[in-house]
């Protein structure tokens, strides 16, 4: 029996931002798993994709999220902040 095929526009029914389905979906794949079912049901808790993925983005780099070196988080704030003195 072939696991259900889970599309962005299910995680987005589910409460998860289009953008980040598509995250979720390229790092865990499009079949129904006990990994994507945990990503998604952390990340509806509130927990941060980044957290999730253990990568995130800031402007054009990509930085590891390493929880046990206390690595910094850029923030929404900071992006903006970098993008007005562009």
């Amino acid at each position: 029996m072939d696991a259900k095929s889970v599309t962005a526009a299910d995680l987005v029914a589910a409460g998860i931002e289009r953008h980040e389905a598509k995250w979720l979906l390229e790092e865990y794949g499009t079949n129904e798993s006990p990994e994507l079912t945990n990503a998604v049901t952390r990340r509806l808790a509130g927990e941060p994709l980044q957290y999730i993925l253990g990568t995130g983005h800031f402007e054009t780099l990509t930085y590891w999220w390493m929880p046990e070196r206390s690595s910094l988080d850029p923030s929404l704030r900071s992006w903006f902040l970098v993008r007005s003195v562009r």
